[in-house]
């Protein structure tokens, strides 16, 4: 499970060359990404970005990291446990209990318990480490760039296999719920690295649409995400 690397880790990490010049330091990791939201009354007043059922509740996300759910209908909300502080664009259950949502610097967030409570599943400090490893310029510069590429969008076949799209032909799957996501850029017919900004898995299929009309799906990826390798522009 993805960890919140402390400040004095990333202060470790700096080496001495062999000429005794001390090595640039990483970046640390942006505070919002190890800090809890903060519970509040002033939550209920909160911009909410997307809102999803789980089972009879409704889960809502929106800014700072900012949950809320409502057993009545809507009628009445409650804040949920948070790790993050950082804006939430999109939230899915695939039962009454289990449920991810993601947001800005790259985060993906993992519930067991109906929203209640949270835990960090991928930040974009380690996006963008997993997209660089895949070898090309072109997704080297994840790193270079920071954690600063948002998720827009997520969908899961089930409680195993899912997907979730961001800024920059952001695109990651997982086959395990969550446990490991791996990138997916390389895969994808975006050569402009357009944004996506939604993506849907039904009927065997699974469909992403992105910016300046960009719509692409896949045919082979019903039974697991990994096995989603083949993409066409639609």
């Amino acid at each position: 499970m993805a960890q919140v690397v402390p400040i004095a880790a990333w202060l470790l990490a700096a080496t001495v060359s062999a000429q005794g010049a001390a090595a640039p330091l990483p970046e640390p990791p942006p505070a919002a990404l190890g800090e809890p939201a903060i519970q509040s009354p002033k939550a209920l007043n909160a911009a909410m970005l997307a809102v999803a059922p789980a089972g009879p509740r409704l889960v809502a996300v929106g800014e700072r990291g900012t949950v809320l759910l409502s057993d009545d209908g809507a009628k009445s909300w409650r804040q949920a446990n948070v790790p993050v502080q950082v804006t939430l664009t999109a939230v899915r259950f695939v039962d009454d209990r289990v449920g991810w949502a993601v947001g800005h610097l790259g985060v993906i967030l993992k519930s067991t318990d109906g929203g209640e409570s949270w835990v960090k599943q991928l930040d974009g400090v380690q996006a963008a480490k997993l997209v660089a490893a895949g070898g090309d310029e072109r997704t080297k510069r994840f790193v270079d760039e920071g954690p600063d590429k948002p998720f827009f969008d997520l969908d899961f076949i089930d409680a195993q296999h899912g997907f979730a799209v961001g800024a920059y032909n952001l695109a990651f799957a997982t086959n395990d719920g969550g446990d490991h996501w791996a990138p997916m850029p390389s895969r994808l017919p975006n050569p402009k690295s357009l944004h996506l900004y939604g993506v849907r898995a039904a009927g065997g299929h699974v469909y992403i649409a992105g910016e300046q009309g960009l719509l692409m799906a896949s045919a082979d990826g019903g039974e697991s995400a990994s096995s989603c390798r083949t993409w066409r522009m639609i």
